[in-house]
């Protein structure tokens, strides 16, 4: 088992014209939710290496945006320890980032002396050896591999809106009046929008987390040669805040600065960063913010069971019924949203203690192949959904056989393509999946039989 270190530097400052500081950060465990301290180094083994990084920017008067982003960083990192593991990392951190949302939001609503505080919220979630960057607002991530800086993040305000769009050249941006105006700010609204990408970690992998009081001072090039010139990141994170401050420091000034280090890490690889970067969700400012399913475990009932119809297909007998409703367990009821991983890390090897029994929604199966790139094998549903496979298939840009099954055996269907490189993802805004214990499958598997054992064993 090998081990990643991770050396970390946080450093908040209030600048040169503000009274208060409005910005925050955090450099936390986000499966115990400690806070670690702001100058840290931290060696992990792989298996358990996480990591959660954090910077946000509040806004809305006296001292509600200093209130803002407190409570932004608080429940982010309150709610990502309760979240269930089954889900992905990169749900779990949205789904985490919208609690935070709403709950700056019923502030709000609750008060009106709130009325207009915001936060933006960029973070990096580490889970063993990938990262995970999100963004509310215009807080940014950068990344540093081999000497080069790429912006991870692309700011939500009208400004690079404008830019996107060519209504506006880079020569003119810089004075444009547009400059700080946001398109979503985390509390702003009940619903937002949350851009999420990932990408692998590789040795000697640089990551900044800064609020634009920092970005807005100093560029990507002079960061760049900031941190590399920097016997260290204490020196690097103060040098840049002094930067800042020396060209204004009209505003809050916060970095987070991250090493990460370890043979066990991929040492960097002729993949360009563009190429390495993975897109879960984007921000979509023609678009509309609305209502989704939330993300949620529960504990599975019988009533579950027959709602899927697998007891009335399986059980033959009245006995069998009986014996079915008398166990007294039944797995967990879990509804996923589009883009979750159904199979998450740690269920891929033999050792696995759950299959999955589909409940709705659609589920893609996907491989890696050795190029790298990735290929569609099927679309699974159960046999209850009653769509025609072209409906199931029109918002999908290619052709692919459609699998209608009660069950994914998790173990058994990954192994049979390619051990560790496949995944199930899920493909309607609100899946349901009941998680079955292996020791509850066999108690199952024993009352219905071999119809029953063959049914899932093919699946």
């Amino acid at each position: 088992m090998g081990f990643v270190t991770s050396t970390v530097i946080g450093l908040t400052d209030t600048g040169l014209v503000r009274k208060h500081n409005e910005d925050a950060f955090i450099i936390a465990n986000p499966r115990t939710g400690q806070r670690l301290a702001n100058r840290c180094r931290v060696t992990l083994p792989i298996d358990n290496n996480s990591l959660l990084l954090a910077v946000s920017d509040g806004m809305g008067g006296a001292k509600a945006g200093e209130i803002a982003s407190l409570m932004t960083i608080n429940t982010l990192i309150t709610e990502l320890p309760r979240l269930p593991k089954v889900l992905s990392p990169h749900s779990r951190l949205e789904a985490a980032i919208e609690a935070a949302n709403y709950a700056v939001w019923h502030k709000q609503q609750q008060d009106s002396s709130f009325a207009g505080m915001g936060a933006t919220l960029t973070s990096i979630l580490i889970e063993r050896d990938w990262v995970y960057i999100s963004e509310v607002g215009d807080s940014r991530a950068y990344i540093i591999r081999d000497g080069i800086i790429r912006q991870l993040t692309n700011d939500q305000t009208i400004l690079q809106f404008l830019l996107d769009n060519g209504a506006i050249t880079p020569e003119t941006a810089s004075t444009s009046s547009y400059k700080n105006m946001l398109l979503q700010a985390i509390g702003q609204q009940e619903y937002l929008q949350v851009a999420c990408s990932s990408m692998r970690l590789r040795s000697s992998d640089i990551f900044l987390l800064c609020s634009d009081g920092l970005s807005g001072k100093v560029n990507a090039s002079e960061i760049n040669q900031v941190i590399n010139e920097s016997a260290s990141l204490d020196i690097a994170a103060q040098r840049l805040v002094d930067m800042a401050k020396e060209r204004g420091g009209e505003d809050n000034i916060t970095i987070v600065l991250a090493y990460f280090d370890g043979e066990i890490l991929t040492h960097n690889t002729e993949e360009t960063i563009s190429d390495s970067i993975r897109v879960h969700s984007r921000f979509e400012p023609d678009v509309q913010a609305k209502t989704q399913p939330m993300r949620k475990i529960r504990e599975a009932t019988y009533q579950d069971w027959l709602a899927m119809a697998v007891v009335g297909y399986f059980a033959e007998t009245e006995e069998q019924k009986i014996a079915l409703m008398s166990l007294g367990r039944y797995g967990d009821y879990i509804v996923f949203r589009k883009g979750d991983n159904l199979v998450f890390q740690g269920e891929r090897g033999p050792d696995t203690k759950y299959h999955y029994w589909l409940v709705s929604g659609r589920y893609r199966v996907e491989i890696e192949l050795e190029t790298g790139e990735r290929k569609t094998l099927a679309i699974i549903v159960p046999p209850t959904d009653m769509r025609s496979n072209d409906e199931l298939t029109d918002d999908l840009n290619y052709s692919i056989p459609i699998k209608r099954q009660f069950f994914t055996a998790s173990v058994a269907m990954l192994n049979q393509v390619s051990e560790r490189i496949a995944t199930i993802w899920c493909e309607d805004n609100e899946n349901i999946a009941i998680r079955i214990p292996v020791m509850l499958y066999q108690s199952v598997a024993e009352i219905l039989g071999s119809r029953f054992f063959n049914a899932v064993k093919n699946s």
